[in-house]
């Protein structure tokens, strides 16, 4: 099973508390231990420094669905490769592709960019 990165994590987390936007809950969470690292636990409540860990599947739900409109194409995509996964979005003549090795980090990846532009 993997999650979300912790570096990508925090970055999602920052971007959607700049932007007022809420957070889904997520069966995992990055928990800072009294050992001072972050590990992922699962099905708990989330602490003050508590990041959620978003499996592929909860990632997935964040994504628009197609959208064809008259002329307008939008299209977002998650395709495995052999070296590991491309996400990636298309909206006419505008065209953004994140790969990783790990799914969830490309589709976080993918997020991230489409929260900072004000896409979704």
């Amino acid at each position: 099973m993997t999650t979300l990165s912790l570096e990508l994590a925090k970055e999602l987390q920052q971007i959607c508390k700049e932007k007022n936007i809420p957070m889904p809950e997520s069966r995992f969470y990055w928990h800072y231990n009294a050992f001072c690292h972050y590990v992922v636990v699962e099905n708990c409540s989330p602490f003050p420094k508590s990041l959620p860990a978003y499996t592929l599947d909860e990632l997935l739900e964040w994504l628009p669905e197609y959208i064809y409109e008259g002329l307008t194409y939008e299209l977002l995509r998650f395709k495995k490769k052999e070296n590991g996964y491309d996400a990636y979005y298309e909206y006419n003549s505008q065209f953004n592709c994140y790969s990783d090795p790990n799914p969830c980090d490309a589709c976080g990846k993918l997020l991230i960019w489409l929260l900072k532009e004000g896409l979704i």
